[in-house]
């Protein structure tokens, strides 16, 4: 059986040194820590759960709240966001609120109960804020990823999505398309309001006047919500058949992205001699359809990398002074390819 001596060993440092990188306690140095952390990986180290819980005086599992695991959004940043936590020591558990705030209360209820030592958690909305807060003043650490709260009261990851919004329309006036409508998701979130900011911001910039007829909200908190039958192909269907149709949709995520392209297709027109379409998110997809997508796309794995080391850093620091919350957003780039006329 692997010990913490043999981790020791391999690593090239003291027992006391692997128990602080395990237990996240006490300074060590970037470079100790990585070779910790490659060693527990060498030798397949794994720590006797109870014996770490009973002398931390923690359960060394966090809780992880998202809010639609359907989404090919949340593969790469649970990835890295486990591994992350992984090599410290810590299990996750994972709970999805299918974009229900009901949910997912219920869904934070349970991480709680459990007694979780911090929750990485994706809203829904606004509207579990309070309950939140009583988690956090109870001494549980949060960390809030991708979607901001109003007033980022807590620790926050996210993209630039507001400037993600405004690289996506400014592209598309600069290739000189000037009806541009934007297929978006529930304006309660806030990454769909900040990505609809940034489109309004770059029309207004090029002296485009905004048509309503143009912003295309879609309610993605249908539990029958799914890539193939929504409400956003039968949208983008009117939207294209309509008098005065766009020249371009700019997609707001990779499900509108594909519920665009279904739309397109049903209405028998052709990306992108007829339509320029620019979608959001990496999903690998999106270079092998034909023609292959222009997107803008986020940094999804270091999204869930920053969160978990975050969380960590706050764990370590429990019961030192209270500092301000932290926001830290992540640029977006736009990928050319063909589906804009390139």
């Amino acid at each position: 059986m692997v010990t913490s001596k043999d981790v020791s060993t391999v690593a090239g440092v003291s027992r006391a040194t692997v128990s602080h990188v395990i237990n996240n306690s006490g300074y060590v140095s970037p470079e100790l820590i990585r070779r910790v952390e490659a060693a527990i990986e060498q030798l397949n180290y794994r720590p006797h759960a109870i014996a770490r819980s009973l002398a931390a005086r923690k359960t060394f599992t966090v809780g992880v709240v998202v809010a639609r695991l359907s989404s090919a959004f949340y593969p790469p940043l649970l990835s890295a966001l486990e591994s992350t936590l992984t090599r410290r020591g810590y299990t996750i558990v994972l709970c999805d609120s299918h974009e229900h705030a009901a949910n997912e209360q219920r869904n934070l209820s349970v991480v709680a109960e459990r007694r979780v030592d911090g929750i990485i958690w994706v809203p829904c909305s606004d509207k579990n804020v309070e309950f939140v807060r009583e988690l956090a003043e109870s001494g549980t650490a949060i960390v809030v990823v991708d979607r901001r709260i109003a007033g980022d009261e807590f620790d926050t990851v996210a993209s630039d999505n507001e400037n993600a919004g405004y690289i996506a329309t400014k592209y598309l006036f600069d290739r000189g398309y000037r009806r541009i409508a934007i297929v978006t998701f529930s304006q309660t979130q806030a990454s769909a309001r900040e990505r609809c900011d940034g489109y309004r911001r770059a029309l207004g910039e090029a002296g485009v006047e905004i048509e309503d007829d143009l912003v295309c909200v879609v309610d993605d908190r249908d539990p029958n919500y799914s890539t193939d039958t929504n409400s956003a192909v039968e949208r983008t269907v009117s939207l294209l058949r309509s008098k005065l149709r766009p020249q371009a949709i700019f997609a707001c995520s990779d499900l509108l992205t594909l519920s665009v392209l279904e739309g397109t297709r049903r209405v028998g027109l052709r990306i992108p001699k007829d339509l320029a379409v620019l979608g959001f998110d990496h999903s690998p997809w999106t270079a092998f359809v034909d023609p292959p997508l222009s997107v803008v796309i986020q940094q999804t794995r270091e999204m869930g990398a920053e969160a978990a080391r975050i969380l960590l850093r706050v764990l370590k620091r429990k019961g030192t002074r209270p500092r301000s919350p932290l926001l830290k957003l992540l640029p977006t780039r736009l990928i050319q390819r063909k589906s804009c006329g390139e």
